[in-house]
This record gives structure tokens, C-alpha cells and sequence, in this order.
């Protein structure tokens, strides 16, 4: 990045911004991602290409949307996609990694109907020549918008828990084909939370797991706290429903016949995930952080 605004190679600079700024967050470097991503957007305005002008943005969007910047996350992310709307009339909303960062943003704030309604565009605008990565997080947005449709009714809803699965599977099969390690995870931990639901707690776990060797192996922390804060949940899940303590280990026997080792177990990885959110500055969290403290203390 320095050789190339040494350069002035703008166009190249904010490529080399946008790349560190996706790996300084992975890692858990919060304000470092932000500072560098902001100026991967300086570096595409001095360049005037409207291409990275507009995935330049959505990169800083996505960094301030970990960092919990919702408000400024979401200008950025529509006055990208306006850009983009000038650029290319015929694809009117955000769409490949940028697209589904847009989608992440809108899920959080609940936005289900409005995710539907892009998934719905971005399957007819498929083509054969599409990249796999795209395609899977196409699905991963509609598997995830399914999910939070069904919890968010009185009662879970059947039907949608059917579709998020069948979204989720594809978005994770789709993922593994991509070969690109670091959006695995995405997929994996969106999947266990469904199996999770439908307390099919042996897959649950084995996501879960798969989530955290590739985390631990890149020391993602990102995806590391993501794993502490699904491990919580899962253990809480299996205290409610009065199952046996399982080891965490894909595959391991160590199986106790005492369910509240779970509830010790959820508190225990709930403690380091907020330790680990507050250290990286991920306060995109802070809200499930709150409601398992609370669900936990009703069992104390």
C-alpha cells in the first residue's frame, strides 16, 4: 500500500487498503481496520474509479458495522449502491461480497423483508459464469434472513426454520467449494444456531468446531469471539433441555450425566467472549452479549 501511494497509484492503493483492512479485522485489530479502510476510500476517490469507489465504501461499511457505527455503516452502504446504480443501471442493488455485507447490516437491524426482496433480485440476475463465493453468500443472506423470520414470530415458525435450512446448507456447501477459508465461518455458525433451534445439538456442535479450528488456526478473533458466543448458546440450550454434558470435541466421548455442567459451561465461554468483544472493540455484539447474561441469571 505504501509503494503505491508512493506511486500514486491510486486505484491500486485503495485495493491494498481494502485487502489490510479485511485482515486487520479478521484478526481483531478494530481500529486499525477502520483508520486503514477509511483510507482505502480517500485512495478510490483520488483514483475516480467508480468500481472501487463503490466496493471502497462498502468495506469501510462493513468494518463500522463490527464496531457497532450502524448509522454511518448504512449511509455508506446506500450511497455505494447509488454509485453503483450509475454505473450499472440494470443491478440496482449491492451485490457479490458487497452485497451480502449490506445484507449482514440490514439482518442486524432487522431488516428481514427488505433481504428477501434483494435475494429474490440476486437470483435473477444469476448467471453460469457467476463465482461460487458469490452464489453462496447470496444463500447464506436468505438462510439467515429465514432464520430470523421464524424466531421473530410468537411461535418458531416451521416453515421458515425448513427454508433457512435449506438456504444454510447450500450457503455452507457453496463456502466449502469456494476454498476461501476466512468466509467459511460465516456459514458454519449461522448453520449451528439453526441446529441449535432444532436442538440437533450433535451437528450444532460439529459446525461449531469446524468454526474454531479454522479460527484458531488463522488466530481470527473475529470468528473466535463469534465461536465463544454460539458455544454459550448451544450450552444453554442443552441445560434447558435437560441434555447430557457433551465435550466440545468433534467426535469425543466424555459425556457426564450432570446437564448443569452446562450451564457452568455457557457461563464460561459467555465470560470469554466479552472479554474478547471488549478487547477488539467488536461492540456489534454488545446486544447478545446482554441477553445471555440474562437468560443465564434466571437459572441462578
Amino acid at each position: 500500500m505504501d509503494l503505491r501511494v508512493k506511486n500514486e497509484e491510486w486505484k491500486w492503493a485503495a485495493v491494498a487498503a481494502s485487502n489490510l483492512s479485511e485482515l486487520l479485522l479478521i484478526l481483531g485489530q478494530m481500529e486499525q481496520a477502520v483508520s486503514t479502510a477509511r483510507q482505502g476510500v480517500d485512495f478510490a476517490d483520488r483514483s475516480e474509479d467508480g468500481f472501487e469507489r463503490v466496493t471502497k465504501r462498502a468495506r469501510l461499511a462493513a468494518v463500522l458495522h463490527q464496531a457497532v457505527a450502524l448509522d454511518e455503516a448504512e449511509k455508506l452502504f446506500r450511497e455505494a449502491e447509488a454509485m453503483q446504480q450509475q454505473l450499472d443501471p440494470g443491478h440496482y442493488y449491492l451485490y457479490s461480497l458487497q452485497g451480502y455485507l449490506f445484507c449482514d447490516l440490514l439482518l442486524s437491524r432487522g431488516q428481514v423483508p427488505e433481504v428477501l426482496e434483494r435475494f429474490s433480485r440476486f437470483v435473477e440476475w444469476r448467471l453460469a459464469s457467476d463465482y461460487l463465493l458469490d452464489t453462496a453468500l447470496e444463500n447464506l443472506s436468505a438462510g439467515r434472513a429465514h432464520f430470523l423470520q421464524a424466531r421473530t414470530k410468537q411461535r418458531v415458525s416451521k416453515k421458515a426454520l425448513e427454508q433457512a435450512e435449506h438456504y444454510l446448507k447450500q450457503a455452507v456447501a457453496g463456502l466449502r467449494e469456494a476454498g476461501i477459508q476466512h468466509n467459511l465461518p460465516w456459514g458454519l455458525f449461522a448453520r449451528a444456531a439453526l441446529y441449535r433451534v432444532q436442538e440437533n445439538f450433535a451437528k450444532a456442535w460439529g459446525d461449531l468446531s469446524e468454526a474454531q479450528e479454522i479460527a484458531e488456526r488463522g488466530e481470527m478473533r473475529l470468528h473466535l469471539a463469534d465461536f465463544h458466543l454460539e458455544a454459550s448458546r448451544l450450552h444453554l440450550a442443552q441445560h434447558k433441555a435437560g441434555d447430557s454434558f457433551e465435550s466440545e470435541s468433534a467426535g469425543a466421548n466424555t459425556i457426564s450425566p450432570q446437564p448443569e455442567n452446562h450451564l457452568a459451561a455457557a457461563k464460561g465461554h459467555l465470560k470469554t467472549a466479552k472479554k474478547m468483544i471488549n478487547e477488539i472493540g467488536y461492540h456489534r455484539r454488545d446486544p447478545e452479549v446482554e441477553e445471555l447474561q440474562l437468560q443465564i441469571a434466571n437459572y441462578k
